[in-house]
Order: C-alpha cells, then structure tokens, then sequence
C-alpha cells in the first residue's frame, strides 16, 4: 500500500512539474525567444512518454481497490485519489495556459499590429518561403508566415503554442479583410478559428 502510494505520488508529481512548465513556456513565452521552443518541445514529449506509465497506473490503482479492500477498507482509494486529482490539476494547468496566451496576445498587441502593418506598407519584407525578419522575436516560434489570397488579401501567422497527441499548432493569424473564407487557404490550414477582434483570429490546425 505504501509503495503504491508512493509510486503514484512521485508519478504524479513529474508529471504535472512536466506539464507544467509546458504550459509555461509554450503559451506564455516566459523564455527568451529560441529557447523557449526547444524546452516547450522537449516537455511535450516527455508529457507524452510518462502519460503511457501514468494510464498503465490508473488500471493498477482501480484494480488494487478491490485488491485492498479487506484489508484497508476506505483506505484503499487513496492511490486512486491521487491519479484522479492529478488529472483535475491536468485540466486546470489547460485552462491556466489559455488564460495566459491570451493575457500575453493582448499584452503585446501594439507589436502584433506593427509587424502587420509593415507587412501590409511593404516595409517588412518576405522572403521566398513568406518568412518575415522582425525585431520582434518574442511574439512567435521562429519567424512569422505571411501570404497572400488569390483576392490580394494578406493572412499573417504568429505561432504561439503547439501541444497534443496527436500534435496540433497554435497561432494568432492578421486578416487584411477580417474574414477567413470558406475555401481559402488560410481556412485550409487553420480548422480551427475563434475571432479575437477586427482583424485577428486565434486558431489551431
């Protein structure tokens, strides 16, 4: 019983350390640009590694109460207690993680609309790949991705965020227009839309 407990404790613990600094560093960029990616990568998949050992622990936990019934009496859910109350951390840490890419996307929007705005002035360049050079590197992964519709209207991409399995992108988008039409590329690319204002979108793929 003990051993159990103890195992479920140190379990959890990593896991949600893990998840945690996941959270952090994936959606509220508290890194410095560059950095930030590697270490919100490489806890993503550790997330996904120790949640293989985590489920496996869930089936022992359920089947120990049984186990441990007699001998334990109520005493017997309490390593099961702890998963479930892990997993109610889990979601809150979703919920925590939205709430701070949102509070850093408006937070830092003057510099959202300045790299627009010089995409759409001609002033921010594109290379051939539509990458843009900005000094604003804390606003995304890399460089931001600017494009074109067949309509001439400008779609640029900030990737804020990824998380999964399976693996899904986060990213604040500009719309010239203010719309993402049905059939367009943007909308091919992002299933995902929820209008932040006039021109922005917050979307994932």
């Amino acid at each position: 019983m003990k051993k159990l407990l103890w195992t479920n404790g140190i379990l959890c613990g990593l896991i949600l350390t893990v998840h945690y600094t996941f959270v952090i560093t994936a959606f509220g960029g508290c890194v410095i640009s560059g950095v930030t990616p590697g270490i919100a990568s490489l806890c993503g998949v550790a997330v996904i590694l120790l949640a293989l050992p985590f489920l496996a622990l869930v089936f022992v936990d359920f089947a120990s109460v049984f186990v441990l019934w007699k001998q334990h009496g109520i005493r017997a859910f309490a390593p099961l207690a702890i998963i479930l109350l892990a997993f109610f951390v889990l979601l809150v840490a979703g919920f925590f993680g939205l709430a701070l890419g949102q509070w850093r996307f408006k937070n830092y929007m003057p510099h959202y609309e300045e790299v627009a705005t010089g995409i759409e002035m001609g002033t921010l360049p594109m290379d051939e790949y539509g990458r843009v050079a900005t000094k604003h590197t804390h606003l995304s992964y890399g460089q931001p991705i600017a494009y074109r519709e067949e309509d001439g209207s400008l779609t640029v991409e900030f990737f804020v965020g990824a998380m999964g399995p399976p693996p899904k992108h986060i990213a604040y988008i500009y719309r010239s227009n203010g719309i993402i039409e049905k059939g367009s590329h943007t909308a091919e690319r992002w299933h995902n839309r929820a209008k932040v204002n006039e021109h922005w979108f917050r979307v994932s793929d």
